[in-house]
């Protein structure tokens, strides 16, 4: 089986400022892939397929508390695991959403995804 990330486009749209904000961000990205490669299931599960990490963030040096988080849903095919990268997010700049919330626009994500 061959497992796969994949970022949406919601994602790269997220990621961009951020990655001006935070310079080495590309490369923590790169390493959260190939965690997620040897093992799809290290987030926080919020329902339908959808997780959640947090990630603390070096240069920030407070932890996860203050540092990064990003969803991803789990696709399982015959192939693999394929992993959408759904959203990336500045934990203090960016109030918890609910659940509930999370999961019906993360699902709207992925459904137009997968249906292109």
């Amino acid at each position: 089986m061959n497992n796969k990330v994949n970022p949406t486009p919601e994602f790269k749209r997220d990621l961009k400022p951020l990655s001006k904000k935070y310079k080495t961000l590309k490369q923590t990205i790169q390493q959260l892939e190939q965690d997620l490669i040897a093992d799809p299931y290290i987030g926080e599960a919020y329902g339908l397929g959808i997780y959640k990490v947090r990630i603390s963030y070096k240069s920030k040096g407070k932890g996860k508390v203050e540092g990064l988080g990003y969803y991803y849903h789990l696709n399982i095919t015959k192939e693999g695991i394929e992993m959408l990268l759904l959203n990336i997010f500045d934990k203090p700049e960016t109030f918890t959403i609910k659940k509930v919330d999370a999961v019906k626009q993360l699902n709207n994500i992925v459904k137009k995804y997968l249906n292109q």
